[in-house]
């Protein structure tokens, strides 16, 4: 029997889902003939640095307005396919052109994937990207979604039958996030003896949160270190305001970091200065390496983390007030830093372990396809 053919459709070659993406064409790469199309031009992201997978030529675009003859050309294209994948809302022109022409030119199934937003609430959750998900999802075999209130959204909002939505926790390969690196492990910057680190992964966008975490280091002992990492028009705010309570000595700027796994693992708590994405990528980074986490109660995500953390998941409306407070508990309450780390672990070990993500979409996967795929 010929290996299957999957066309998997992508807003872009960067985030979630290009990691996803790469993840599971390299588990199924045996098995399967795969193939990649892209709404933007690829900026170097998962999908071109070890991923192998075919390109289709002359691939009709799927940004943009879905005009009538745009979305025919797209199921036409995707009609040689086995098994269409699509992800992210920037790549709901390829399930708008299914769900239209699927039943004329007897179209694969196809199977959509959310990962947790990339806009800003307000956005994502405008009226007109609501009716556009309804209908381009209306012929998908399955709605595949990374946390409950992404669950709830395509249940309520989205109008999606139950049986459609398939709740599959992200995965993370555990093993990365275990031990102590090295103090220099990460360019720029040193953990010296003795020090403590509180650390931030940030688009840097907005301040007040961000602002929050350096206000608190007053109240701190001096063996206790701010580290802030990313880039971004906020960036300055938070070095000037550092300068001006004198602590740039303990409050560090080293820019954007692409080895999270390291950075993680050399912190002692974790914190989220503004909760954009419904469902952010390293909350469940930050759990797997036992750290506990300080973040706004956005999109349940006091449901995410163990019952010693959940209360250091605080309203997002107190002006930051709530997150430099809860900083300064848990810096002062080492067995509740513990607890709270060790259960945040053993959470991550049940829901987001890499291999089990890789098995439940194998299997949703192959149910679609009506064969089992072998790995």
């Amino acid at each position: 029997m010929a290996k299957p053919r999957i066309l998997h459709c992508l807003a872009h070659d960067g985030g979630a889902a290009a990691a996803l993406t790469a993840t599971l064409i390299g588990h199924l790469n045996g098995a399967v003939e795969h193939s990649v199309v892209l709404a933007a031009p690829s900026q170097g992201g998962s999908l071109t640095t070890g991923t192998i997978a075919a390109k289709p030529a002359r691939f009709p675009a799927f940004g943009g307005a879905p005009t009538p003859g745009k979305l025919f050309r797209l199921a036409q294209a995707m009609a040689p396919f086995d098994l269409v994948l699509t992800h992210d809302y920037g790549a709901l022109g390829a399930t708008m052109a299914h769900t239209a022409f699927s039943q004329m030119l007897n179209l694969p199934p196809l199977i959509h994937h959310e990962y947790g937003f990339g806009e800003a609430d307000d956005r994502e959750l405008a009226a007109r990207r609501t009716w556009y998900r309804r209908i381009a999802l209306g012929r998908a075999s399955g709605l595949v979604v990374p946390s409950e209130y992404l669950e709830e959204l395509a249940l309520t909002r989205w109008h999606q039958p139950l049986g459609r939505v398939r709740h599959i926790w992200p995965g993370v390969d555990l093993g990365r996030f275990t031990g102590r690196p090295r103090p220099d492990a990460l360019r720029g910057i040193v953990k010296r003896e003795g020090e403590i680190w509180i650390g931030a992964m940030d688009a840097m966008e907005g301040e007040t949160g961000l602002l929050a975490l350096v206000g608190a280091m007053p109240r701190l002992p001096e063996s206790w270190h701010l580290v802030l990492a990313g880039e971004g028009p906020a960036r300055e705010i938070v070095r000037r305001e550092a300068e001006r309570l004198e602590l740039s000595h303990r409050v560090h700027l080293p820019g954007r970091i692409d080895d999270r796994a390291t950075f993680l693992r050399l912190l002692d708590i974790f914190a989220v200065a503004e909760v954009r994405a419904a469902f952010p990528a390293v909350i469940p980074e930050a759990m797997a390496a036992g750290l506990p986490i300080v973040a706004p109660a956005r999109h349940t995500l006091g449901a995410v983390v163990g019952e010693e953390n959940a209360r250091l998941i605080v309203d997002p409306a107190a002006d930051g007030a709530g997150l430099a407070n809860a900083v300064s508990e848990l810096a002062g309450d080492i067995t509740l830093r513990l607890r709270a780390g060790q259960q945040n672990r053993i959470l991550a070990e049940a829901r987001f372990d890499r291999s089990t993500m890789i098995d439940r979409s194998h299997a949703l996967y192959s149910s679609a396809l009506g064969r089992e795929l072998a790995a």
